[in-house]
């Protein structure tokens, strides 16, 4: 039986909800009231033809939803049959949402369902009665119906079925394989022809593959051709950009003119110096622009008694925020700041080292800058040219006037500078 009716944005009703109860239930009111609204909802939820008018003016859709119970036997078999699963308590849920487009969505049990679907379910649910007709007795698919329920003969019933069935089973399959001689004579037409297409292709092993392959290439041969093009334009160049070839050739150019370049100063720097086991072609300039007086000369001790050894450089004596240059061309390895120590390498105070490489005569050449006013002006890794200016003469460190403290290493031993450094 039809238990509670949901109905939303049908005609002039925006929302309501009706519940039935056992046995007889009148719905009664004046004309105009909407009685015939809910007669038309529950056609709608039966799979009856709708039109989008049935929606409500303004909203976008209409929706109508019934819950029925204890439903039939008969109604539970065409569930089955229709493919879907009753519910052990014995209920059905109906709904059916038309859009303001006429398009509607149907839902058995929450499973989509077709209107088709619905309406053959419906008639199993509700039977409408009109005035002066019955829907039910209209439809010819139910008038044999009527004539078996005058027949208690339930079994002779099921028996014609099941041999009516058969009998459309076997007429089926002999169909299938009785076929007249217009038939038989066109099939055996095609195949003879199939035939001598197959054998006069002669169709070799791995063939298909090949065609395959040959099948994309053609496919793909504007894309292919556009990517040579492409190639071919990046290689010779074109009226605005310079080719591959023209690039490879400017810098094979390039390289050969340095060559030459660095060939010609090695040139001039073995030739520069008549002592090449003294100033090599490290090309050394003063480090300082001027000086007074050279204090103690390489290898002499002094009188502090800190000084246990020989003096490992030179001090060149100037007045405090004279200029120090680099000696040669090379690479910042220490730049030290000076810490307020007396001890280990903070006893050069504020001190460049800078590494100036291997010279022609197989030498590791390096200088030391040592005593400077403030902290270097140069950083650890940074290259250096000749003549650059790298700090000011100062006294930090373990000093006791201003100069500049300067070494030259060779291959990691210490030198007399003077005799590698020209004197200005």
């Amino acid at each position: 039986m039809l238990k509670i009716l949901d109905i939303e944005n049908i005609a002039v009703i925006e929302k309501a909800q009706i519940e039935f109860n056992n046995g007889l239930n009148v719905l009664t009111g004046e004309t105009g009231a909407g009685k015939s609204i809910i007669v038309d909802s529950i056609n709608a939820i039966l799979g009856e033809r709708t039109s989008r008018e049935l929606v409500r003016h303004g909203a976008q859709y209409a929706f109508v939803s019934a819950l029925f119970e204890q439903i039939s036997p008969e109604a539970e078999q065409k569930l089955k049959e229709l493919g879907y699963e009753p519910e052990t308590d014995g209920t059905l849920l109906l709904t059916r949402k038309i859009s303001d487009s006429g398009k509607s969505v149907c839902r058995i049990n929450g499973s989509p369902a077709t209107v088709s679907v619905l309406r053959e379910l419906g008639a199993q649910l509700v039977n409408i009665h009109g005035q002066h007709d019955s829907q039910l007795l209209l439809n010819p698919d139910y008038h044999y119906n009527f004539i078996d329920m005058l027949s208690d003969k339930a079994d002779l019933l099921d028996d014609y079925k099941n041999s009516f069935h058969n009998l459309i089973a076997v007429r089926r399959k002999l169909k299938a394989v009785t076929l007249d001689e217009d038939d038989k004579d066109r099939t055996l037409e095609l195949l003879n022809y199939q035939i001598n297409e197959l054998e006069s292709a002669e169709i070799k092993p791995g063939e298909r593959e090949k065609l395959l392959r040959k099948k994309a290439l053609y496919e793909n041969r504007e894309a292919l051709l556009k990517a040579l093009n492409v190639t071919l334009s990046e290689i010779n160049g074109d009226y605005e950009t310079s080719g591959i070839s023209s690039v490879v050739a400017s810098a094979e150019k390039e390289f050969e003119a340095a060559v030459a370049a660095i060939q010609d100063y090695l040139a001039a720097q073995n030739s520069k110096y008549s002592t090449p086991d003294l100033y090599c072609s490290l090309n050394f300039g003063f480090p300082i622009a001027y000086y007074s007086r050279i204090s103690n000369g390489f290898g002499s001790y002094g009188t502090n008694n800190w000084r246990k050894s020989a003096h490992g450089g030179s001090d060149l004596v100037a007045p405090c925020g004279t200029e120090i240059y680099a000696a040669a061309d090379g690479i910042v390895t220490v730049s030290h700041r000076w810490g307020g120590g007396k001890t280990g390498n903070d006893s050069y105070g504020n001190y460049v080292m800078i590494l100036h490489g291997t010279a022609d005569d197989g030498k590791t050449y390096a200088t030391l800058y040592g005593h400077m006013n403030t902290s270097p002006l140069v950083s650890e890794g940074q290259a250096v040219t000749k003549g650059q200016l790298i700090g000011y003469v100062g006294t930090t460190g373990n000093s006791t006037g201003y100069h500049l403290h300067l070494e030259l290493r060779i291959n990691n031993v210490r030198s007399d500078p003077t005799r590698y450094i020209p004197l200005p």
